[in-house]
C-alpha cells in the first residue's frame, strides 16, 4: 500500500514491483562479480526511485532537479556502453536543463558558463572517441556543477528577501 502522499497514483504497485526487480537483478550481477552492469542498474534505478515523487505534488522547480539528475544518470551509462547516439540525445536534454536551470537563477549566479563549456567538452570527449573512463571523469564534473546550481537555486529560495523576518 502507498503512502498517504501517494494513494493518489495508480502506478504505485508498478513501481514497486518493477522496483523490486531491479534490486534483484542487482544483487545477483553483484553477487557474480558484475559490478558494471550491476552500476548500470544502479543509475537506472536511481532513475525509478524519482518516478516515486510524481504523486506526491513535487513542484516543477523540484521535478527539474530529478530530471536533471536522472538525464546525468542516463548519460553516465551511454558514456559507459559508448552508445554514442543516445549521448547525443542526452545532451541535448541536458542543455535544455540548464536552461530551465538559468531560469530560476538568482541573478548574481556562476558557474551556468563553465557547467556549458562541460557539457560541451563531453560532446568533444565523446567525438574524439576518448576512452569512456576519462569522459566519465567530465560527467562526474557536470553533476558536481549542477549539484553547485542547485543550491545557489535553493538558497535563493530559502535565503529570499521575501522569508526575511522582521
Amino acid at each position: 500500500n502507498p503512502p498517504e502522499e501517494a494513494k493518489n497514483d495508480r502506478n504505485w504497485t508498478d513501481k514497486m514491483s518493477s522496483t523490486a526487480k531491479k534490486i534483484g537483478e542487482i544483487r545477483k550481477q553483484v553477487n557474480s562479480k558484475e559490478y558494471l552492469a550491476a552500476h548500470d542498474n544502479i543509475l537506472e534505478l536511481s532513475n525509478t526511485i524519482g518516478t516515486f515523487f510524481e504523486a506526491v505534488g513535487v513542484g516543477d522547480e523540484k521535478q527539474l532537479f530529478i530530471t536533471t539528475s536522472a538525464d546525468i544518470n542516463d548519460l553516465q551509462r551511454f558514456v559507459g556502453k559508448q552508445e554514442l547516439e543516445s549521448i547525443e540525445k542526452v545532451l541535448n536534454k541536458i542543455r535544455g536543463d540548464l536552461k530551465e536551470f538559468v531560469a530560476l537563477m538568482p541573478s548574481d549566479a556562476s558557474n551556468v558558463s563553465a557547467t556549458e563549456a562541460l557539457i560541451d567538452s563531453i560532446s568533444k570527449s565523446v567525438a574524439a572517441k576518448d576512452a569512456p573512463d576519462k569522459t566519465d571523469t567530465i560527467v562526474n564534473d557536470l553533476r558536481t556543477s549542477f549539484e553547485e546550481l542547485r543550491s545557489r537555486i535553493l538558497m535563493k529560495e530559502w535565503f529570499s528577501e521575501d522569508n526575511k523576518e522582521d
